[in-house]
């Protein structure tokens, strides 16, 4: 299991997508039509890190914002798990990623589908402002908060972790109080970055115990040299390589990502099993 203490370092918060997406399912079922989908042909909210919701009072201003100015607006993020947030903080707190400003969970308007970080943000300040998108300085230049209301959804998502670490860790519950403590942190650490119940994904740019394995795997698979492939936990450039060699010859998709399908045939061809359900 490849955990989201492991991925830290990586400066993507996208690499935990699969768990992110399970509590904002669980908030979408329990607070119908609070988010809506950014889905508008000038607004672009793309990438694995972001998840393309906001409050819909907030995103019905947004929408107001860009018919206004006419031009496309370039998200690079959006709403927040309380999860990523603290990603974030931990890369800020440790000066890594060139994180200049992260505040603890959930306490991040991010948190609660009310914040954007924006590319061109002083051409797009007045337009924004017009529709009560604070800039909130220069600290966080590419920062704007809606200022019209909204509702706080900070404590719903840590509520909805909660749940679900304790729906898929019976003999270890915590407790179910909405509040981000040392507890739910340790929990949200040692979470699985593909989701509860998924099977994980292996990609560039990972360090990770489980990659190490990989490594041996692709080595006896492809009859590989240890200097030809090294086994240092680390997937980087020659490990992508190795891996788009074994999908090649194996008729699957030569994407370089390690998903069930790749995993399931390394392990029919080794006959070992990659340790990471």
């Amino acid at each position: 299991m490849v955990q989201l203490s492991a991925l830290v370092a990586g400066c993507d918060t996208g690499q935990i997508q699969g768990l992110s997406l399970q509590v904002l399912e669980k908030i979408m079922a329990e607070l119908p039509g609070k988010l809506s989908r950014i889905d508008h042909e000038l607004i672009v909210c793309e990438g694995s890190q972001n998840n393309p919701y906001l409050q819909t009072a907030a995103y019905n201003t947004l929408v107001r914002a860009v018919e206004d100015r006419g031009v496309k607006l370039h998200i690079n993020s959006c709403l927040r798990t309380p999860m990523q947030q603290y990603m974030l903080r931990l890369q800020f707190e440790r000066s890594l990623c060139g994180i200049r400003a992260a505040a603890p969970p959930p306490n991040s308007n991010h948190n609660s589908g009310l914040a954007i970080d924006i590319q061109e943000a002083p051409s797009w300040r007045p337009f924004l402002e017009k529709q009560n998108w604070m800039w909130i300085g220069s600290f966080d230049p590419m920062h704007f908060d809606y200022k019209s209301g909204g509702e706080d959804l900070g404590p719903l998502q840590v509520r909805m972790f909660q749940e679900l670490w304790n729906e898929y860790n019976p003999n270890d519950p915590i407790k179910v109080d909405s509040q981000w403590g040392p507890t739910t942190a340790s929990k949200v650490s040692k979470s699985p970055a593909q989701g509860f119940g998924k099977t994980p994904i292996l990609t560039k740019g990972l360090f990770a115990e489980e990659v190490g394995q990989l490594q041996l795997m692709l080595r006896k698979a492809l009859n590989l040299k240890p200097e030809q492939l090294a086994a240092d936990k680390h997937f980087g450039a020659g490990t992508f390589k190795a891996v788009v060699q074994f999908q090649e010859a194996n008729g699957l998709k030569a994407d370089g990502v390690v998903g069930a399908a790749t995993i399931a045939k390394l392990e029919e061809k080794t006959g070992e099993k990659l340790a990471v359900i």
